[in-house]
């Protein structure tokens, strides 16, 4: 009797888990994939990338007028998007940022923005985004040799990058086709 209580239990549980992981499977999120000078539009802004660059230290601070607290020997992958507001309202710079940062990412490899880099990238001429205005924004992070095998650091140009929105519901990733200097 107690050996049928068991199974019985057993069989519950494992049907009940079963049905969880695949209720949780059937709600994963759709991952939209762009590419350069393709539109992307959410919640009224419109974005287009523009150019993305992977920079040395020094090439990083002629193309930005910056200087970056950081080894020599680190490389700044950057994103430039076209961003228009089509809200039909003034927002706050850090109200756009926060809405747009997310991160870069690789097959193996992924990384936030850099906020000390973004700041030296970002040249706003006024307190609001007003509606309609347009506005090259640039979102970046630092690479150091540490986070790579040696040989994937001397190939770091051959990788696929893609800059990341979360925005809900679904993720969207644009591919970056990095210019070289």
């Amino acid at each position: 009797m107690i050996k049928r209580i068991v199974c019985v239990i057993a069989a519950c549980i494992i049907v009940f888990w079963s049905g969880r992981i695949y209720s949780v499977n059937l709600m994963q999120r759709k991952t939209d994939i762009t590419y350069n000078y393709d539109e992307i539009e959410f919640q009224g802004y419109k974005l287009v990338l523009k150019e993305a660059h992977i920079y040395g230290k020094k090439e990083f601070e002629q193309r930005f007028n910056a200087e970056i607290p950081y080894i020599e020997s680190v490389r700044v992958l950057c994103a430039g998007f076209t961003v228009t507001n089509n809200t039909g309202a003034d927002i706050g710079w850090d109200e756009v940022m926060e809405l747009f940062n997310c991160g870069f990412q690789t097959d193996t490899w992924a990384s936030s923005i850099s906020p000390s880099v973004e700041r030296q990238m970002n040249i706003f001429h006024s307190e609001l985004f007003k509606a309609g205005q347009r506005q090259e924004i640039w979102f970046g992070t630092v690479m150091t040799e540490a986070s790579f095998k040696e040989k994937t650091w001397k190939n770091i140009y051959d990788m696929d990058y893609y800059y990341v929105f979360c925005i809900t519901p679904d993720k969207i990733k644009v591919k970056l086709d990095l210019v070289e200097d």
